[in-house]
Order: structure tokens, then C-alpha cells, then sequence
């Protein structure tokens, strides 16, 4: 038998420290840091990222307190690892042996388990947790702003010294690359707004107002990155979390008020963002013109005829690989007229049936619809954040592929797993 205190010592010594990780977790990669080790050293540690090195500790800190977890989470986070892994081994004897497709699996397993231990954190933890995130995501976008100099001499020293910009050159990237800063800036105000609505039981419609304000402007910078998914996806999560608030007060009427707001900010946005990305980035979207052929030749609308040629693509390797594959057929690209080379499908869902499977496809595709529904019966404030973060991550989900690196996965984690443990709807003791 394990003495009581000792036990309770060592749960809450993991507890401190696994919240330390998570938080770090929100950060890339220290591989300027590890390129400064010796090689060999190097070569074995592989990618330097907290959350990787500390997954002995999630595991502990998850077999400690087993029971704490429903039976919902248990069942929930077993299915996952254990068909994912299976699925992704039986998938990868289709083609040569890919390195990449496990270690995308690698990525997405560990920010499960890290967001399993962050459901089983007190609400204290997960609040600073949460603010920490946010803080990071903005003070990178402050010192982008403010100093490229600085921000270089971070990527050369800590970071990715591949990630250095020219003098004359200015990207919003921050800590990150455009797609990862991107990504992470939509999904900021939802982790805020869950930061500050743990514990709470209702949240006042002038919070509300502020909080779009705040999401229209995080997505502003987000579409100063150059990347579209984000803007879908945050567009999308705003309407369905309002819904949610609306019909849980039973004030239809807020949202006439919110969509004023909405087109207000969005038209102040449009004045400040630059010229240029409105006119490739935004108008070709608005335009009737979808002739394949115009589409093409027309670089600013490119990726979209692009992305309907891949998923033509992933529905034919579907139908012909239904336990999956992680072979592109490179001809069969250059033969539908794919010019854009790409490592996966655009789309999160199609993705995921491709590479690992039908099973896994419609087990991966339930998980989400059952996670977003299990928020959108709750009807407290937390949840529809939750839910506004989960519809964010799906909007984007349907044209991109956000779940590659672990600053992403434990994030996407988070807003997943959460509402099968029930995080925010009662107070949390560990």
C-alpha cells in the first residue's frame, strides 16, 4: 500500500508540474536550443518540446487519479489511443514505411494525454494554464510588431533559426511560421474566455459584446498572417457560440445586436488591414467567377481550385485504400492537375479516412460530432466557449490540417476532451 500522504505529495508535485508543461507546451519547438547540444545528444533528443520529455509524468500523473476521470472520458480516451495506433500501423504496411505518418500520430496522442491531465487539474491550474497561452500568443505578436530584430535573435538563439527574416522583409509569424501563428491567434479568445468563465454560472450579454469585439480583432491579426482557415473558422464559431448563449438566456434578440457589432468591427478591420490582402486574400473569395480554368490561372484563388483537386483526390484513395494508406500518388496528382505538392488532403476529416482508414474515419469523425454535442446540451457559460473553440478548430478543420505540431494538438486537446470530463461545470479539488 502506497502511504496516503505520500501519495497525495507526489499527486500534487505532478499536479504543479505538469501545469509548468502544459504551459510551456504552447510554445514551438527549441530546436535552435538543440542544435545546440552535442550531435549525438542532439540526434536522440530529437525536436526539444516539454511536452514530449514530460509524457512519463502525464501518464503517472493520469493512472493516479484513474478514478477521478467518468466513464465517458475513460472509454473516450482508450478508443482513441488504442484504435489510432492500431489504425496507424495496419494503414502504414499499404506503402513504404513513413516516418512521418507515426510521428503525426506521435503528435496527436500526446497532446490527448496532455489534455487529459489537464482536465484533471484544479481550476486554478487550468486558469493559469489558459492565461499563460494567451499571454505567449500575444506577446509574440506585440514583439513582432515592435522589433523584428528581436524576434530574429529569439529564432536564431531559441527557436528556429530557419524562421529568421530578411531586413526588409515583414511576416506576422511570431514565435511560429504564418500558418501556425494563424491557427493559434483564432483559437486565442476562446482560451481567454474559458480562463475567465471557469467557475462561473452565467456571463452578462456586455461580457458578450466585448468578447466579439476581442475575437474580431485576434482574427484581424489572424488574417494578417495570409491564411483564410482561421477567418472561416472564427467566423463560424462566433455565429454558433451566440446561438448557444442566445438560446440558453432565451434572448433571440442579442443576436441581431451581436451581428451589428460584428459587421461594424469587420468593416474598421477592412479599412486597417493592407491593401494587398484584401485583394488576393478576401475578394477572390467573394467573386462568381469559379470557372477551374480562371481559377488557375488567378494566383490569389489558386489554393482554393487546388484544394477541390486534392479532395477529388483523398475521396478516390479512400474508396480504392479502405484500411488507409500514406502513399501520394505523385503521377495521379500531376494527372488531375494538382500543381501544388502537399503532404496532406486540406481537410482535417478526409485526411484522417485517407491515411488511417474507414473505421478510424467514422470513429474520428463521431468523436467530434459526440464532443460538440455534449457542450451544446450544457448550458452553462463555459461550454459555449468550449463549443465556440471546438467550432473554430472544425471550420478551420474542413479546409487545412491543423493537428501536425504539439503546440496545436494540446490546444485542439483542450477543447475536444474537456467537456467529457466535464471541466467548468462544477468545481475541480485536486
Amino acid at each position: 500500500m502506497i502511504n496516503s500522504s505520500r501519495f497525495d505529495s507526489l499527486n500534487r508535485l505532478l499536479a504543479w508540474v505538469l501545469t509548468l508543461v502544459i504551459a510551456m507546451g504552447i510554445l514551438p519547438s527549441f530546436n535552435a536550443l538543440r542544435d545546440q547540444l552535442p550531435a549525438t545528444i542532439g540526434n536522440i533528443v530529437g525536436p526539444l518540446n516539454f511536452l514530449k520529455l514530460a509524457l512519463p509524468a502525464f501518464f503517472l500523473f493520469i493512472a493516479l487519479n484513474w478514478n477521478r476521470i467518468p466513464k465517458t472520458g475513460k472509454w473516450s480516451l482508450v478508443s482513441f489511443i488504442g484504435l489510432g495506433s492500431v489504425v496507424t500501423y495496419v494503414s502504414n504496411q499499404t506503402c513504404d514505411t513513413s516516418s512521418m505518418h507515426f510521428r503525426e500520430w506521435a503528435v496527436m496522442s500526446t497532446g490527448m494525454i496532455a489534455a487529459c491531465s489537464f482536465a484533471l487539474l484544479s481550476t486554478q491550474y487550468q486558469r493559469f494554464i489558459l492565461f499563460f497561452w494567451v499571454s505567449v500568443l500575444s506577446t509574440a505578436l506585440l514583439i513582432n510588431y515592435a522589433s523584428v530584430d528581436l524576434l530574429n535573435m529569439i529564432h536564431r538563439n531559441i527557436f528556429d533559426p530557419s524562421r529568421v527574416l530578411a531586413p526588409d522583409q515583414f511576416l506576422l509569424q511570431g514565435f511560429y511560421d504564418i500558418a501556425s501563428f494563424g491557427k493559434l491567434l483564432s483559437w486565442a479568445p476562446w482560451l481567454l474566455g474559458i480562463g475567465i468563465c471557469l467557475g462561473r454560472k452565467r456571463l452578462p450579454s456586455q461580457a458578450l459584446f466585448v468578447f466579439v469585439v476581442l475575437n474580431l480583432v485576434f482574427l484581424i491579426f489572424s488574417l494578417r498572417t495570409t491564411q483564410r482557415g482561421p477567418l472561416l473558422g472564427g467566423v463560424l464559431a462566433m455565429v454558433v457560440a451566440t446561438i448557444h448563449y442566445a438560446r440558453n438566456q432565451k434572448n433571440f434578440r442579442i443576436l441581431y445586436q451581436v451581428a451589428a457589432v460584428g459587421v461594424a468591427v469587420a468593416l474598421i478591420g477592412a479599412v486597417l488591414l493592407p491593401r494587398e490582402i484584401i485583394d488576393k486574400r478576401i475578394k477572390p473569395i467573394l467573386t462568381r467567377n469559379w470557372d477551374s480554368e480562371v481559377l488557375r490561372k488567378d494566383e490569389s484563388r489558386s489554393s482554393i481550385s487546388q484544394r477541390s483537386l486534392i479532395w477529388t483526390y483523398a475521396k478516390k484513395s479512400i474508396s480504392e485504400y479502405p484500411l488507409g494508406t500514406t502513399c501520394i500518388d505523385r503521377i495521379e496528382f500531376k494527372r488531375k492537375g494538382i500543381e501544388l505538392w502537399t503532404a496532406h488532403m486540406h481537410n482535417e476529416f478526409l485526411e484522417q479516412t485517407r491515411s488511417r482508414g474507414w473505421l478510424w474515419g467514422a470513429f474520428f469523425t463521431c468523436f467530434w460530432i459526440f464532443s460538440w454535442l455534449t457542450y451544446w446540451r450544457r448550458r452553462d457559460p463555459v461550454a459555449t466557449l468550449f463549443l465556440g473553440g471546438l467550432t473554430c478548430v472544425i471550420g478551420l478543420s474542413l479546409v487545412d490540417h491543423p493537428w501536425f505540431v504539439l503546440n496545436h494538438s494540446v490546444v485542439i486537446g483542450v477543447f475536444l476532451l474537456s467537456g467529457l470530463f466535464k471541466v467548468g461545470e462544477s468545481a475541480q479539488n485536486t
